[in-house]
């Protein structure tokens, strides 16, 4: 069994759940916005990579559409860092889901302590240990 970890934070985890497996369920904005997010995050780590990105984003795509992208990302407060700002971002679009489309949400959870799984696929809870392996 695996021991529960005093870290996980199951919203957190929830949020990167619906990001990498329903980005469906985004709207097109939310979309880019979400794109728009890795090249001015390794920006802020200091990556020339993220000039390229930046370049390509703004290239493929109308720009009037990446600035009203970019205006979901939440106000900036003095001090706080894009990834913060993208980690807010990414908490309201979750919890829009969950108001609006909650019925489109199959989050796949441990049939015995009902936290969210790592992948649809899953058949063992990393948090309490539950295996379902071979039925």
């Amino acid at each position: 069994m695996f021991p529960t970890d005093p870290d996980r934070d199951e919203q957190l985890v929830f949020v990167d759940y619906v990001f990498h497996y329903l980005p469906q369920l985004l709207t097109a904005e939310e979309q880019l916005a979400e794109g728009l997010a890795q090249p001015m995050l390794m920006f802020e780590s200091g990556s020339n990579a993220s000039l390229v990105g930046l370049q390509r984003l703004m290239a493929d795509t109308d720009q009037l559409a990446v600035l009203r992208a970019a205006r979901l990302f939440p106000e900036e407060v003095e001090g706080q860092g894009i990834r913060s700002r993208w980690v807010g971002f990414r908490r309201a679009v979750a919890q829009r889901l969950v108001n609006e489309r909650a019925d489109a949400l199959d989050i796949a959870r441990c049939p015995s302590c009902s936290r969210v799984l790592n992948t649809p696929q899953a058949q063992q809870c990393l948090v309490c240990g539950e295996d379902w392996h071979d039925g």
